[in-house]
């Protein structure tokens, strides 16, 4: 870092870049500087605060007369501001905030504000957030939307709500007198309005609540009517636990890494209850949300002290119990799960009959491929990846044909999940190519012409006709 003397001309800017120094400032008078930087120049205001050099951006420089005068006229009101006790940074500050609220000066702008912030902080759906700014749209601002909202009085406010409840729409009413009641608050805290002008609470409009009863209560009153009813017979209602809790349960009871949609627990309650509950156990730390309408159970890594990646294959089975679908691994990742090579994916693609978004795991994506049904024939069946994984070596199967071989012999000897492949080769055996068919009649433990020990499984119209050619892909 170098510095200048008073004066600064383009012969001395010209000769401060020459030298080669990373950043050279030329001092103007009144604390006016001219750094010079091989990214450009530009004007700064240095001063001093708690023995810290400050620098205030004033603009570019140009090579003309006017932009020095702007720069020079900027600097005395900074030593204006200095000789008055304040900091020019701060005070630049404080005028853009004002600024910012000032163009946030009707009711409908500090709304709309506060719908983005809230939609964004409390991660609402799509169809929720639209919900509350269509209210909005339709009982407020038409009304109230362009007027500055400290000159709005409360009767105004009472009126719009009292035109829905009018119609007979009571529950309507509560929810846009919340969303009023929030963008007030939000108007306080950004400082577009005072706090001892905002009015609006859960009183306003008059509009009472449905009474709230606790679960206590509830049971209460049921054993209170039962024992008027049938006072002859003994009827016990046990106290059952909240939604939330149930799901606690089921979640703690069910092994480590199993990943749960809210479909998972539409036993237990409606879909809105369960992605409320689903929600409060995220915030809470007991579960960890994946993705879009994915949970799981965070396991924390003894070596990293961390959380781990979500495995890839309890995702795969979630999304295919939601949405029903069917899904085929690709070759390498099949290939990687069986051990037949040490090469790692750093991205799963996914052949199903749907259109999806890829997920994000950690380092690893998952992407989804829209795929024709006949190329889905071995889709979700036991010997998918054993009938992938060769399909991506086929190419090696040159050099590396015995070691192949010698895995594939374990995989169908492996007493749990072997002999379900082994059959669901023998049943899909017309199925595959020319080339895997011999490879597989080279295994002594696999014989084509074994007896079915199980009855065929059924296939749908679609892939009853594509038995004879299945297309894989790669």
């Amino acid at each position: 870092m170098r510095y200048g003397c008073h004066g600064t001309t383009d012969r001395h800017v010209d000769q401060g870049h020459q030298a080669g120094a990373k950043e050279v400032f030329f001092n103007d008078g009144d604390n006016l500087f001219l750094r010079v930087r091989s990214t450009g120049k530009a004007w700064v205001y240095r001063y001093e605060k708690a023995g810290k050099t400050i620098k205030l951006g004033l603009g570019p420089y140009p090579a003309v007369t006017q932009a020095q005068a702007q720069a020079r006229a900027k600097a005395c009101e900074a030593n204006s501001q200095r000789g008055n006790g304040l900091d020019p940074k701060e005070a630049r500050r404080d005028q853009a905030e004002q600024v910012r609220v000032a163009q946030l000066n009707t009711f409908e702008r500090l709304a709309r504000a506060w719908h983005a912030s809230a939609k964004k902080d409390r991660e609402w759906s799509e169809g929720y957030a639209e919900k509350v700014i269509r209210h909005l749209e339709i009982h407020v601002f038409p009304w109230v939307g362009d007027r500055p909202i400290e000159t709005i009085p409360p009767t105004e406010i009472v009126r719009c709500l009292h035109r829905i409840k009018d119609r007979g729409n009571l529950e309507t009413a509560q929810r846009v007198r919340e969303a009023v009641q929030h963008a007030y608050q939000y108007s306080v805290d950004v400082g577009a309005l005072e706090p001892a002008k905002n009015f609006v609470n859960k009183n306003t409009g008059g509009l009472l609540r449905r009474a709230e009863l606790s679960c206590p209560e509830i049971v209460g009153i049921f054993r209170t009517m039962c024992a008027c009813l049938e006072s002859e017979k003994n009827i016990q209602i046990s106290d059952m636990p909240d939604l939330k809790s149930q799901i606690a349960s089921m979640v703690s009871a069910a092994p480590p890494g199993s990943v749960w949609t809210p479909a998972d627990f539409a036993a237990l309650g409606g879909r809105n209850a369960v992605d409320k509950a689903l929600q409060r156990l995220a915030l809470a730390g007991e579960l960890r949300r994946i993705d879009r309408g994915l949970y799981d159970r965070p396991v924390v890594s003894r070596l990293t002290k961390r959380p781990t990646t979500p495995d890839y294959r309890a995702v795969l089975d979630a999304i295919a119990r939601r949405d029903q679908l069917r899904m085929l691994v690709d070759g390498m990742t099949a290939a990687n799960d069986l051990g037949m090579t040490d090469a790692v994916p750093a991205r799963v693609t996914i052949h199903t009959d749907a259109r999806r978004r890829s997920i994000q795991l950690d380092n690893l994506v998952i992407e989804f491929k829209q795929t024709a049904p006949s190329r889905l024939y071995w889709a979700g069946r036991p010997a998918m990846r054993v009938v992938q994984a060769l399909h991506w070596l086929k190419d090696t199967l040159g050099s590396d044909r015995d070691r192949v071989l010698r895995r594939l012999g374990k995989i169908l000897a492996e007493p749990v999940h072997g002999p379900a492949i082994r059959q669901d080769l023998i049943e899909g055996f017309a199925a595959l190519p020319a080339w895997m068919r011999e490879l597989l009649r080279e295994l002594p433990s696999f014989d084509p012409l074994a007896t079915r020990h199980v009855a065929p499984r059924e296939r749908s119209p679609v892939t009853r006709g594509v038995v004879r050619k299945a297309r894989v892909p790669r």
